[in-house]
Order: structure tokens, then sequence, then C-alpha cells
């Protein structure tokens, strides 16, 4: 059944690439279906999840199978939204090579297989970002990330002369491959994957942030509070920003999502299928935004806000008892002072989400919006709440039996009792806001000479990482690792 899970996306891919021959008409149903074939599969994958299943060289894991699952959901149903109805048959067969491609990196059992998925995941989303020419800021980004986790993970191996994926990297190997990660998750606003958003190429940006989720585990045993810390500020400082933005920008919006949850995951790796899928669907919504002006303010506010009753809340509240519980178990005050701040900071980064979401969900905009992209944001906050709601560990929020297992009801009751007020309560009269347009890409890019040279850079590092790749795997084949 695994590889059936892993590589039914990457023969779907395949399927879209054999469409280009055939008239735009003729070819759109052919990827819609494929679309809705390879999210119907990123749903089994995360309903099997816990199944401890297990191929050749890879193995299913509860935390990355969930990730990775939404990932490969959210792309596929961004395709259906977005490319299907124009036939686009190269956006099609990229998601499907990079979802395959994820999938094998996050279960990869040894250090060579993970290696070269992730060179063929950065591969497809290159790819994207260049198809309109403007690709400076996203390969930079991805050349970088692709460099440190080579090198990370091949230091790492030749240091203890071992073929197999580390569970936590100590030293600077690890610090590589931490980079790795903040980098693909799109740590900075405005800049890197996020030149992606505005465009329909943007399918591909679940791939990329699930990719950096999935890859934590490898590192973080859920001891790193001093990168936790800057990186919880980098969230709540986004926020911030982008509250006191006069004319908001989408490159800006994700960032604060991705970097608060990632920030959890390192100090609560249990949390990482929550904070995961989170983070993804963040991503998912606000690059439907474009297409969806004037409809799911609401819906995309609710996400971004990570408020109780959405699956966000559950990651927050796992890093707020996590932080907690080590700060007043460790003795010396000075130790105990990053995880004391850490949940300190956690309710500011809370309130501001809850402000940015606010502000989301009451922007009056032009009704300038696609039926099927609406749609499919409508599905993306439904899955949200449905995983923030469920009372059941399958399913992904209760954190226990007992009290901790009962908190799904209780967010149940004060949905309902939310619903209640607002129906039944007392309305007044207010001044609505003024229309304000879809809120711009945003993205800081390189132009002429500049934008030139840092490509080139960037591919004579992307090369050489493969390369390094190459000579990795014929060492290992020609010491018979396998």
């Amino acid at each position: 059944m695994l590889p059936v899970l892993f590589l039914s996306h990457a023969a779907l891919g395949v399927f879209c690439l054999f469409t280009r021959a055939l008239a735009p008409e003729q070819r759109s149903p052919l990827i819609n279906a494929a679309a809705g074939v390879g999210a119907l599969s990123a749903l089994v994958l995360f309903f099997v999840r816990g199944s401890a299943l297990g191929w050749r060289a890879f193995s299913l894991r509860p935390g990355s199978a969930a990730v990775v699952a939404a990932a490969v959901f959210c792309a596929w149903l961004m395709l259906l939204a977005l490319a299907g109805r124009d036939g686009r048959w190269d956006l099609g067969a990229l998601v499907g090579a990079g979802s395959s491609a994820l999938a094998l990196f996050a279960h990869s059992e040894w250090i060579v297989p993970a290696l070269l998925f992730w060179v063929c995941l950065s591969a497809s989303l290159w790819v994207a970002a260049s198809a309109r020419g403007e690709r400076a800021s996203a390969a930079v980004v991805l050349a970088l990330s692709d460099a440190l986790y080579i090198g990370g993970l091949v230091v790492y191996g030749l240091d203890q002369e071992t073929w197999r994926m580390p569970s936590a990297v100590m030293s600077w190997p690890g610090y590589l491959l931490g980079a790795a990660a903040l980098l693909r998750a799109g740590l900075l606003p405005r800049l890197g994957i996020w030149s992606l958003l505005g465009r329909i190429e943007g399918v591909v940006l679940p791939l990329a942030v699930g990719s950096a989720f999935a890859l934590v585990p490898t590192i973080s045993e859920g001891d790193e509070i001093l990168v936790a810390l800057p990186v919880l500020c980098v969230a709540v400082a986004t926020a911030v920003w982008v509250i006191a933005e006069r004319a908001r920008r989408l490159a800006s919006i994700p960032a604060w999502a991705t970097a608060l949850m990632i920030s959890v995951v390192w100090i609560e790796p249990r949390s990482l299928g929550k904070a995961g899928v989170t983070a993804v669907l963040a991503v998912g919504v606000t690059a439907l935004w474009p297409w969806t002006a004037g409809r799911a303010q609401s819906e995309r506010g609710l996400l971004l806000a990570m408020v109780p009753v959405t699956v966000g809340s559950g990651a927050v509240f796992a890093g707020a008892a996590a932080s907690f519980e080590r700060a007043i178990s460790i003795e010396t005050v000075l130790a105990a002072a990053p995880w004391s701040a850490f949940g300190a900071l956690l309710p500011a980064a809370l309130a501001a989400g809850v402000t940015l979401g606010a502000g989301i969900a009451r922007r009056l905009e032009p009704e300038a919006y696609e039926p099927a992209a609406v749609l499919i944001t409508w599905v993306l906050a439904g899955a949200g709440l449905v995983l923030g709601l469920s009372p059941s560990v399958q399913l992904g929020l209760s954190n226990g039996e007992g009290a901790a297992g009962r908190a799904p009801w209780l967010y149940v009751v004060a949905a309902a009792a939310g619903v209640a007020v607002a129906r039944f309560g007392p309305r007044r009269r207010v001044q609505l806001e003024t229309i304000l347009d879809v809120p711009a890409a945003g993205a800081i890019e390189a132009r002429g000479t500049a934008a030139t040279v840092l490509t080139r850079a960037s591919a004579v590092v992307a090369v050489v990482g493969f390369g390094v790749t190459l000579w990795f795997t014929y060492r290992g084949l020609s010491m018979g690792f396998l």
C-alpha cells in the first residue's frame, strides 16, 4: 500500500505530462481528474499515518505523514482551483513529481535517498518559480537551503560513519540542517519562496513549507529553545508588521504562520502534525486569496488567527505546556529563562494572531473571484476546523486521555455558543469600512543585472550541491550500504 500512496502522485504527474499534446478544452477535465485523485490519495495517507507501514528504505511516521498528506492535499486542490480550468499540464507534472519526492524524502530511513528526493523536490520548486522569469529571490533561498541541507547531512554521515538518517543532529551539522529548514519554511517575509504568491505557480508552495516541517524531526528532540525563541520573536514581529501595514501584502502574511508553528515544533516534536498542518493550510488559503476576492474573508481570518476550534490552537497550547514544564523543572534561573520567555511570549503571539485574523476577516473587497478557488478555500478552512474540533487522537487534536482528551468537546460547546450569540444576540448598525483592493503580492525581487547574477550564482550552488549528492551516492553504492 505504501508504494501506491507515495508513487501515485508521480504517476499522476506523468499522466499530466502526456496530456500536453491535447487542446486545452480536452486537457482541462483530465488535469482536474488527476488533481482529484491526487487529493484523495493524500487523504488516504493521512488516515493511515499511524499504521506503521514500511516499504524498503521507507517507513511511515505519524507526524511526518500528517504534514506530507496535508501539503500534498493542498497542492492538488490548489491545482484543481487555479490551473485545472486552463489545462496547465506543466503544473500538474510539477505537483505530481514534487508530491512523491516530498513523501519519499520525509520517510526515508537512509541519508542517500533523503538527499536525492530533497533535490528532486527542489528541482520542481525551481522550475515552478522560473515559469515567468522572476526567480532570483526564490532561486537564492532554494539554492542556500539545498547547500545547507546537503552539507549538513553529508558531514554528519561522514563524521558518524553511518548511512542512516539521524534522529537528532548535534553540533554544527545540526545548525546547517536547522538553517535549511528555516529558509525552506519562508522565515523571511517577502523573500524567497513567497515570490510565488499571487501567481498560479504558487500551487507548489505547500510542498515547500511541508518539506521544512518534515525536516525538523531529523534535527530536534525538543531541547533547542535557543533556536525556537528567536524564531518565535520573528513570528511576533512579522504579525505586528503585517497589522501595521497600510496596504497588506500577501508575501508577509504566511511567514507569520510558518514561523510560529515551526518554533513550537522545535521544543515540542509531538506537535509536528498539528503545527505542520496549520502552516500548510495557512499558506494554501493565502495563496488562493487573489482568486477569492470578496469571499472567504472569515475563513482566511480564522485559520490565520489560530484561535481555539482550529487545529493551530492545539499546537500553540502544546508549545505553551512544553515551555512551562521545562521552565519549572530546571533548577537554575539562567537556564530556565529562555523557556520562561518562550511561554510568556506565546500569549503575545496569540494576541497578534487574533488581531491579524480579525483584520483579514473584516476586509471588504471588490467581488472578483473564481468559484472553484472559493470552494477550495472553504474546504481548507473546514479541514482546519474538523481537525481542531475532533476528539479523536487519530484525527489529530486530542493530547491524551482523560481531561486532555475531553478538551475538544469544550471547543465544540464554545463554538456552538458563539454561533448562538452571533445569531440571536442584539445588533446595531455599524459603519462599514471603505472597500479595499486585493492585497498585492509584495515580494521583494531583484531586477536587471542583479537578478541575473543572483540566479546564475544560485544555479552554480545548486549544481555543486547536486554533484556532492551524486558523489555521496556513488560512495555509498561502492561500499554496499544498501
